[in-house]
């Protein structure tokens, strides 16, 4: 089993230790870059989920709508339509939404003004 990760702050640097260890110098461009696809990462990955059900499930909604017997595909992801009546197979997405707009943003980082 692999140690956690610790972080330690000294002299205007970062350490990140676990297997192996990283240096990043506070204010440095290579510390911006990590930051950037962090923040990247934490914006895309909420909306990109809810993205990608709504896409998956858009592809089997003439099976379920239709009441017509069901597909392979339609089984597949079940797993997103099937606490539902047929008609309102979209709910889930309405629920990740509805979780993403009350907790996500809600609880977002935000920046400290500096004075």
């Amino acid at each position: 089993m692999g140690r956690s990760a610790r972080v330690w702050r000294r002299d205007r640097s970062f350490l990140i230790s676990a297997s192996k260890h990283y240096v990043v110098p506070a204010g440095s461009a290579e510390l911006a870059d990590a930051q950037a696809i962090a923040w990247a990462a934490i914006g895309m990955y909420p909306v990109g989920v809810i993205v990608l059900c709504a896409a998956l499930l858009y592809g089997c909604r003439h099976t379920l709508l239709l009441g017509e017997a069901s597909t392979p595909y339609s089984r597949s992801v079940s797993f997103l339509h099937n606490p539902f009546a047929p008609t309102y197979f979209y709910f889930d997405i309405l629920e990740m939404t509805k979780k993403l707009l009350l907790v996500g943003f809600a609880s977002y980082p935000r920046r400290a003004s500096n004075p």
